[in-house]
């Protein structure tokens, strides 16, 4: 990848980047006294129309930022890595609906690299041979749901292949900082599917299977701190450089995760040139509507200020 092909990308993007959220912003968010009063402080940022549907209008927000990064981006390659988890989620509402006989349309994740059309198609008609090579898990997730009907175990299934893509399409992009953050994004997923095994008191067996393939950490070693409990999960973590806090639940690893993750991207702040700043922009637009719609949802609930500033990460 050349470097000076990213150059026209990388000015557009900090430019772009002065539209996002700032942390005032989103404070006053926060402490703000009702519903109401949050989407009329969005319109006032920049969220048309969100008194009247504020879903539409994040919706509309995100949507531009996927069409910019589409327009200025000269790799296709990166669009793969960024929306890859879309796309095993739009493979997982597909299969979910077609053994519920539920139209799964509404249920399909923006954006995606691989259309809605091919993935229901692939689905309806069993030829899972069609779809990218990152998906050669999909016959047997499928053939696990249609057997066991456990859900559980076809998102399981899925999500690890998911981690094991992301990973393996950031490589094909020779760029460090995307093979950076797809390690760290990995490793962060692997420790908190641990956690959340050892809080359920998971077997052996299906924390074998749940757990990624990852160069660098030792599987075997990460399987009996699950089965040791949640605590030897957390110094695993930290042995492995996530520095995650001690938690009391997969609520707290998560938001401590995210800021392992918010951490890493803060650098491309310090990168002119390359990939790392159309990324970096990419996954605050992301963050920052994921932290929307949990102010919102706080708000419509009742939910006070420290209780929704902790649900956020801040």
């Amino acid at each position: 990848m050349k470097d000076n092909s990213y150059a026209f990308a990388v000015s557009a993007v900090r430019v772009r980047e002065t539209g996002l959220l700032t942390k005032t912003q989103t404070e006053t968010l926060v402490t703000a006294e009702d519903v109401a009063s949050v989407l009329r402080l969005l319109e006032d940022y920049g969220y048309s129309d969100a008194s009247t549907d504020p879903e539409a209008a994040i919706s509309d927000r995100m949507s531009s930022v996927t069409e910019f990064i589409k327009g200025v981006c000269p790799d296709d390659g990166l669009l793969s890595f960024l929306f890859v988890n879309n796309d095993f989620h739009n493979l997982k509402a597909a299969m979910k609906c077609s053994v519920s006989g539920i139209e799964p349309d509404r249920y399909f994740l923006p954006p995606s690299a691989i259309s809605y059309g091919d993935v229901r198609r692939a689905v309806e008609e069993k030829r899972f041979a069609d779809l990218p090579e990152i998906f050669s898990s999909a016959e047997y997730a499928w053939n696990t749901l249609v057997k066991t009907m456990n859900g559980q175990m076809c998102e399981m299934i899925l999500d690890r292949a998911a981690i094991e893509a992301s990973v393996k399409i950031a490589a094909e992009t020779e760029d460090e900082f995307c093979i950076g953050l797809a390690d760290l994004r990995a490793k962060i997923s692997a420790f908190v599917i641990a956690y959340r095994c050892a809080a359920a008191k998971k077997s052996k067996d299906f924390t074998s299977e749940a757990l990624p393939e990852l160069c660098g950490i030792d599987k075997k070693a990460l399987v009996s701190a699950v089965l040791s409990g949640c605590d030897a999960v957390i110094a695993q973590a930290k042995r492995y450089g996530v520095p995650v806090d001690e938690s009391d639940g997969v609520r707290e690893l998560v938001l401590s995760a995210e800021r392992c993750e918010d951490e890493y991207i803060a650098r491309s702040m310090f990168i002119s040139m390359g990939p790392a700043p159309i990324i970096s922009y990419y996954l605050k637009a992301q963050r920052e509507a994921s932290r929307i719609r949990v102010i919102l949802s706080c708000k419509r609930c009742g939910l006070g200020e420290d209780v929704i500033r902790s649900r956020i990460g801040m």
